[in-house]
């Protein structure tokens, strides 16, 4: 059972200057500020950036810690800025099914297979290094999907 990737959905990354990156990405690379992800506190947690349609680069500010960090390898997300790069799939349980069953790689994935914030699947993976990935499949109510006002 193979798995069809239909694109990059997003390269994700930590900063410790927000408004200089805010800047360069929008006014020096061209892309529009797509939308914001509101944590518990009503702050932006992260900026979505459009690339091309239903490509992203997601902004974290700098923090020192996160509530949402779950990494238990021996690289420290915090001590790089590459944060995870995400994979857009068709089928997170045909995925699911491969990697866990047939390869044995766990997949993380939110507590009772439900959407997270950003209203899609999102499913985690980790290299042999300690690099995630992120497996995310869009549903109809998708953020990344439904904020896209320039769709293929």
């Amino acid at each position: 059972m193979a798995i069809k990737f239909t694109g990059i959905g997003h390269i994700a990354l930590r900063c410790k200057d927000y408004a200089a990156m805010e800047k360069f990405y929008t006014e020096t690379m061209g892309f529009k500020k797509a939308f914001d992800l509101i944590d518990e506190n009503n702050e932006a947690w992260i900026t979505y950036f459009r690339v091309a349609p239903g490509q992203y680069i997601e902004l974290f500010p700098g923090v020192k810690s996160c509530p949402n960090d779950h990494y238990t390898g021996d690289n420290a997300q915090i001590d790089r800025s590459h944060f995870h790069a995400c994979f857009e799939i068709d089928d997170r349980r045909r995925m699911i099914a491969d990697l866990e069953g047939e390869k044995g790689l766990p997949v993380g994935r939110t507590p009772d297979d439900t959407v997270g914030l950003c209203r899609s699947y999102c499913q985690f993976v980790h290299d042999p290094e300690g690099n995630e990935w992120e497996l995310m499949e869009f549903t109809e109510n998708s953020l990344q999907l439904v904020c896209d006002d320039e769709k293929a």
